[in-house]
């Protein structure tokens, strides 16, 4: 009986047996997934360390955009520099978040969150698939990798330190299923960029990865945000200072030495604009870290997604969808006193300086842009109506924004396509391939003159700022810009009328070159002993006027020239402001300080013209 019930047994056992090996089929690998034999390979840590860059672009993290390092909303919106934009109901969970009355199930928050926590697993996962590599690697090569992860991961931690404050922290050796946020995450922070710091090269052949001199100025850059805003209560004073001679020491060295990870000695880009054209913006002289961002690849995963909103509504490029249109605050804050310096008491906010706009003027209606003291960094910062807007023409104001009263009467310009450039079309709105600067020379040059001021080292701090001032000065003097045109320049402070030698110039000019007239056209200066020559040659003008001359007395020495199709032209000088020539009414300038023998004053002319032209520099 035993033995049949064990030949009965052994039959089923050897059915089963039978069964299984023909449902194999069964097992399916997964697919979509990195077995560790692949991931601990050169090729995979390689590619996993790509994967790690590839979320500082937030892609795939959520429709509006916001979740990536540029932090557009996160930064400029919260920090008062732009709204929202569009319309109060599209993207409205960006609208608690503005406000500052976040809900817990806000989807804007998660995004970042989700983001921003996926560059750190990434990054753990290079580090931990370094430990284990299963191909041999040089130690120059693993310092290279490791260096790179940590750079990421501090990046990561210090987006989420600045955005949310106490945060869970794992690393590659985290292995609990609940991370608590009890950990101070500065410390972790300064690890990693110190451990880049020293283990990144100078220079690397992908110019798009991380160096030395990147690590070096986020250091600096963690040194510098705990002095300011995380002061320890039992020695605030003591803990502050520590912080900020820790950021200047990192700052000075980026300074002297540093590099682009492409080999180009850190320096400031000649012209401003430059740095938000496609041609000019990546990877350049001024670059410390930028997001890479490609067209003509195939997929629009490569271009920048982040600003996929960040448009005009209709019209010009895009045509849509008028998210993260400049505050008045921001354009506001461009106006400057006669000798070009901001108003820093706050008052550009008050109505009788602030900029004037066209809120609630159609676009059909008539509107002249104001004609005031502005910093000429302005409109490469906010599209404006009745200034181009790059070379897609005038902006036509009211039309190309979604709802004045919700978002203002101003658009976003910077990063913003021109007319021929390439562009990705794969995807519902189109994309541009500019690179973003997480961080950029000019702003170590502002970071070191804030470490610099609160140590008490003001003429040093004064320095670094003008370096960055001074830039503004340098504008393009044939570039394709729009607006009104002044121009600060000649200091004459000499003793008997003997100028100083100094001709400084700070242009903000407004050309449109199908406009301007094909003879001979310019606006010259010559220094001339105790005088000079301002030179204006025919230009052609949108609105035209029949005949406007700029006359000068022989004393002044300024040159007679016809100006046709002229709004108006005024000098303006420090003691008196003379009108010059509307029609045929031309006063003169007999009450100049040259004619009234004010040898010792300086004084400034300027020249607003409300015109469209060429601009040459002869000085």
């Amino acid at each position: 009986m035993k033995a049949i019930k064990f030949a009965v047994l052994s039959s089923a056992l050897a059915l089963v047996a039978a069964m299984a090996c023909k449902e194999k089929f069964l097992e399916v690998p997964q697919t979509a997934s990195f077995t560790e034999a692949k991931l601990t390979t050169k090729a995979g840590i390689e590619g996993s360390l790509v994967g790690a860059y590839a979320v500082l672009t937030g892609r795939h993290y959520g429709f509006y955009g916001g979740a990536g390092a540029a932090n557009w909303f996160w930064g400029t919106v919260l920090g008062g520099d732009a709204n929202k934009g569009s319309n109060s109901g599209d993207g409205s969970q960006m609208n608690e978040v503005q406000r500052y009355a976040t809900q817990t199930t806000n989807n804007t928050v998660y995004e970042k969150y989700a983001a921003v926590y996926e560059g750190i697993v990434r990054a753990n996962i290079v580090l931990a698939s370094l430990a284990k590599t299963s191909e041999p690697m040089t130690e120059e090569e693993k310092n290279r990798i490791a260096g790179e992860a940590r750079f990421l991961r501090g990046h990561y931690y210090f987006d989420l330190k600045k955005i949310f404050n106490n945060t869970p922290y794992a690393d590659e050796n985290t292995g609990a299923a609940t991370v608590k946020n009890n950990i101070d995450l500065w410390p972790k922070i300064e690890a990693d960029f110190l451990f880049a710091y020293k283990h990144l090269p100078e220079t690397q052949s992908a110019v798009g990865r991380a160096n030395k001199w990147a690590a070096a100025a986020y250091l600096a850059k963690t040194y510098l945000y705990q002095g300011k805003y995380d002061g320890k209560k039992y020695d605030k004073e003591r803990h502050n200072r520590e912080k900020y001679l820790k950021a200047k020491e990192m700052f000075d060295e980026v300074i002297s030495k540093g590099k682009t990870t492409g080999g180009l000695k850190y320096a400031l880009m000649e012209k401003y604009g430059d740095l938000f054209q496609a041609a000019t913006s990546d990877n350049n002289k001024e670059s410390v870290f930028q997001i890479e961002a490609a067209v003509g690849t195939g997929s629009a995963s490569n271009a920048n997604r982040d600003f996929i909103l960040n448009y005009p509504y209709t019209g010009g490029p895009a045509g849509c969808c008028g998210f993260i249109p400049p505050s008045f605050d921001l354009v506001n804050s461009f106006r400057t006193s006669a000798e070009g310096l901001p108003l820093l008491d706050g008052s550009y906010n008050n109505p009788k300086k602030a900029v004037k706009s066209d809120m609630g003027i159609e676009s059909k209606e008539s509107f002249v842009p104001d004609n005031g003291n502005l910093d000429p960094r302005l409109d490469y910062s906010a599209g404006r109506r009745g200034i181009p807007y790059w070379n897609w023409g005038n902006h036509p104001g009211k039309s190309w924004i979604r709802d004045q009263s919700f978002g203002g009467p101003y658009s976003p310009k910077k990063f913003v396509y021109n007319k021929g450039d390439a562009v990705d079309v794969s995807t519902w709105n189109n994309l541009t391939g500019n690179n973003y600067s997480i961080i950029r020379f000019a702003d170590v040059l502002l970071m070191a003159a804030e470490a610099e001021a609160e140590l008490g080292n003001l003429e040093a701090a004064k320095g670094y700022v003008n370096q960055v001032r001074g830039r503004a000065q340098n504008q393009d003097h044939s570039c394709s810009y729009a607006g009104s045109f002044h121009l600060p320049c000649f200091i004459y402070s000499g003793r008997k009328g003997v100028p100083s030698q100094q001709c400084r110039r700070s242009i903000g000019k407004r050309i449109k070159p199908p406009f301007v007239n094909a003879f001979g056209k310019a606006i010259g200066i010559h220094c001339r002993g105790r005088s000079f020559k301002i030179r204006v040659i025919s230009v052609e003008q949108l609105v035209p006027k029949p005949r406007t001359r700029l006359e000068g007395s022989q004393s002044f020495d300024m040159l007679s020239k016809q100006v046709q199709y002229f709004r108006s032209i005024r000098v303006i000088f420090r003691q008196h402001v003379k009108k010059f020539c509307f029609g045929e009414d031309c006063p003169t300038v007999s009450s100049c300080p040259m004619k009234l023998r004010m040898f010792g004053h300086a004084f400034r002319p300027s020249v607003h013209i409300n015109a469209f032209f060429d601009v040459k520099h002869f000085a």
